[in-house]
């Protein structure tokens, strides 16, 4: 389920009455997305006594840079309307396994449709490594008002978004060549309701603002599961197994975010603001090749620069 768009507030002069406007901006994000129970491989070994040790290898998906564009139209009653785009690709990190040299032990992967990568041997070698993608379209109308030094705002409308996984794993013999693979590919899709409300307080004689957002939405989503792997490869007879599963599911999904903006008009670039924060999301059951209702959460740092004219 997914997915990080952004709830923070283009300023408006940075606390000053609305009026009609126009803001364009951009950001880049600095994210790191976390998955529950992503089994990658498993490496058990025994030893003489029949004691075993089991040390479990999971995905760890690397920081990736995740831009995001919106542009505003904020009218003078305080009315507004807003569309956002977002999108990253985080790369898992490559894992690579040998059964225990002793002899006593051997490779496991997570359960993939009947497919069967373990290795006892110590010559052969297994390889995992993934992707996940994430992109996110909001339309959403906005309403702010002042309440003393604070500027409000409450937003509602539509997301968009899609989430895709992919994972493999491969097995080479003791002379390097293949001898089996698999692939693990979840493509989840939906739209449903948004709904936002956020703040921002002045600071400096409105130079800058501190501001702070929450953001649920609710997906309708569609999943769509792809199991295809093939055994034996490196033997004469091969074989190969292939699943597709389609589902429906409701994927629920909660943003916080806290940040600060800074107007560069003391640079003598008018109408331009920069800012800088945190973000951090969390959505429920997207799933992983271990388990099917595992929860993402990804946070990190955002950068972003807009325009008002």
């Amino acid at each position: 389920m997914i997915l990080l768009i952004l709830i923070g507030l283009p300023a408006i002069a940075l606390g000053d009455e609305p009026q009609r406007t126009w803001i364009a901006g951009t950001e880049m994000m600095l994210v790191q997305p976390h998955l529950d129970d992503n089994l990658a491989i498993r490496h058990s070994e025994e030893d003489l006594q029949a004691n075993t040790r089991i040390r479990e290898f999971h995905f760890d998906h690397e920081i990736a840079a995740a831009p995001r564009i919106w542009l505003e139209y904020l009218a003078a009653e305080e009315l507004g309307f807003r569309l956002a785009g977002w999108f990253f690709r985080s790369a898992a990190e490559t894992i690579t396994q040998r059964p225990p040299a002793n002899g006593f032990g051997e490779l496991t992967h997570p359960e993939l449709a009947g497919i069967d990568l373990s290795s006892v041997i110590p010559a052969e070698q297994m390889t995992a490594g993934g992707t996940l993608d994430l992109a996110t379209i909001d339309a959403e109308v906005t309403r702010r008002a002042l309440f003393h030094v604070w500027q409000l705002e409450l937003a509602a409308g539509l997301r968009y978004a899609s989430i895709d996984q992919r994972y493999q794993w491969s097995l080479r013999n003791e002379l390097g060549n293949l001898a089996g693979e698999a692939v693990w590919d979840q493509e989840t899709g939906g739209i449903g309701p948004t709904l936002r409300i956020a703040s921002r307080r002045p600071v400096l004689g409105h130079l800058g603002a501190l501001e702070a957002g929450l953001r649920t939405s609710l997906l309708l989503s569609n999943q769509e599961l792809s199991i295809q792997g093939r055994e034996d490869v490196d033997l004469p007879t091969p074989f190969r197994t292939d699943l597709v599963a389609d589902s429906d599911a409701i994927l629920p999904m909660i943003e916080a975010r806290l940040g600060s903006q800074w107007s560069l008009e003391r640079l003598r670039l008018s109408g331009w603001v920069c800012g800088f924060g945190y973000e951090t999301l969390w959505t429920s059951d997207l799933g992983t090749p271990a388990n099917a209702s595992a929860d993402l959460v990804a946070h990190g740092m955002f950068f972003s620069i807009l325009r008002l004219w």
